[in-house]
């Protein structure tokens, strides 16, 4: 009994070393914008700080020519979507993609390229990759592309998926999560399945921990400067003194949220 403990042990070492170097290959540095354009200016409220931290490099592209992967890990992340680590089985190479529901460790996922439009694939299953043109009606899909070849932009969330609803010669309809029909290139590609759901919720326990993840604190209109919002400015506490309005001027009465 103690040998196979052992065992047991020195196997789940070896698979914690094996998925904390594919880890490392798929971190990167970045910098932190805070919310602002290239101008300097805020553009987004509310971000900054934050600690500093490495981000995964997800493979929104899924190069048709690397053809066979090997799911070999799950990555969890705070407030996203949970990732899957791939290995391509010829080249030893590892890329992680966002996990579709109904992966598990050893399943096979594959990037077709496939274009007789009579024909589809038949290498489809959860995770793989292939033109929309090239998938039979009614599929599940997610990570679609809107411009051919330049990586797929649309249905990333957790639990979000669209439904191929019809297939044209150019194009094909695909019902996103809003309830709206837009048509795409039939040449762009998408992920077949749905976007994994969350499997650990994340509970914020103090403000400091959104403080962490970059995330400032909310204020209303009437406690910052007047040149910041409609609201802001005076002595003292004051009231608004007017319609409520949202920070660029609209009219927002009777609205949940009045900046």
């Amino acid at each position: 009994m103690l040998f196979f403990l052992v065992l047991y042990l020195f196997f789940i070492s070896i698979l914690k070393i094996i998925m904390f170097s594919c880890k490392s290959n798929l971190m990167r540095s970045i910098q932190r914008i805070s919310g602002r354009n290239n101008s300097g200016k805020i553009t987004v409220y509310h971000r900054g700080g934050g600690i500093r931290r490495k981000v995964y490099f997800i493979d929104f592209f899924r190069n048709p020519s690397e053809k066979t992967f090997i799911v070999c890990g799950f990555i969890w992340r705070i407030n996203k979507s949970n990732l899957a680590v791939l290995k391509n089985s010829l080249q030893e190479s590892y890329t992680s993609i966002i996990a579709c529901q109904g992966l598990q460790l050893g399943s096979r996922v594959f990037n077709s390229e496939c274009s007789d439009q009579s024909k589809p694939s038949s290498t489809l299953n959860v995770g793989s990759n292939s033109r929309l043109g090239d998938m039979p009606v009614g599929s599940f899909v997610n990570c679609i592309e809107v411009n051919v070849n330049k990586g797929g932009v649309l249905i990333r969330s957790k639990g979000c998926f669209g439904i191929i609803i019809d297939i044209k010669e150019q194009s094909t309809l695909v019902r996103i999560p809003s309830g709206q029909i837009i048509a795409v290139s039939s040449n762009c590609r998408a992920t077949f399945g749905k976007v994994t759901i969350q499997s650990r919720i994340f509970k914020s326990r103090k403000a400091g921990h959104s403080r962490w993840l970059g995330y400032r604190p909310t204020v209303r209109g009437v406690a910052i400067n007047a040149v910041d919002h409609p609201h802001g400015g005076g002595e003292g506490k004051g009231r608004v003194g007017r319609n409520p309005v949202s920070p660029w001027g609209f009219k927002v009465f009777n609205l949940y949220i009045y900046g």
